[in-house]
């Protein structure tokens, strides 16, 4: 995450929770698609959330699995601040750092999840921050991948950008939110094609690395170790 990413996020603390639900408008079909696929009888002891934002995923990994040490990291400070508040009382350990300067202990974590947050990350990070996450998954480990990706045809990009604009205002975001937000995503953003993570998955030696969910600029994936 560059440093104006970091800065665009804390400076939109107060407002996130409701922006996000306008920008991303699959936002609640995202979540459902996340612990659908989670198996039936998966019981993470530890997980680790790359990129918790104001608390939203980190609540519902909590409610589901209420036994479990959850370790949250994110690169904006007033974003830790808020999760903290959601989750006072419970297992959690908050980290501020980029993803890139982590370094946990291989085989520490059952499950490993990031929703809407590698996408900051160019395309080399990516493919390293797979290596690492593999490493500190357990053996039999999952990590779950909720992002923004581009599509393979830059006329299909087009229109998903096209359509992706429509869908935020017809959710009630003003043109100068939506106006600001894309910049972001000009400036700050690195979208990846589907086959290239799954590529990328699978040369960090995941195994049954899949799509569970697409739809325009969001995808779901999920992999083990």
């Amino acid at each position: 995450m560059q440093e104006t990413s970091k800065d665009f996020f804390n400076q939109i603390v107060s407002e996130y929770d409701d922006l996000i639900k306008k920008h991303v408008t699959f936002y609640a079909d995202i979540f459902w698609t996340i612990f659908r696929y989670l198996p039936n009888n998966f019981a993470p002891k530890h997980i680790l959330e790359l990129g918790c934002g104001t608390g939203n995923l980190t609540k519902l990994l909590h409610e589901k699995y209420p036994d479990a040490k959850i370790t949250a990291v994110d690169a904006a400070s007033e974003m830790l601040k808020t999760t903290n508040e959601r989750l006072k009382g419970t297992d959690l350990t908050l980290i501020e750092s980029y993803f890139e300067k982590l370094d946990f202990k291989e085989n520490s974590f059952d499950l490993i999840i990031s929703n809407l947050a590698i996408h900051h990350l160019v395309d080399e990070e990516k493919q390293n921050i797979f290596n690492e996450i593999r490493k500190w998954l357990k053996p039999g480990g999952l990590f779950v991948l909720a992002d923004a990706v581009r599509a393979v045809s830059d006329k299909i990009n087009e229109e998903d950008w096209v359509i992706f604009k429509e869908d935020n205002l017809k959710a009630g975001m003003s043109i100068e939110d939506l106006a600001k937000l894309v910049e972001h995503s000009r400036t700050c953003d690195h979208y990846a094609t589907v086959p290239d993570l799954l590529v990328w998955l699978k040369n960090s030696g995941f195994k049954n690395a899949d799509v569970l969910w697409r739809c325009s600029l969001w995808a779901v994936f999920q992999a083990e170790k």
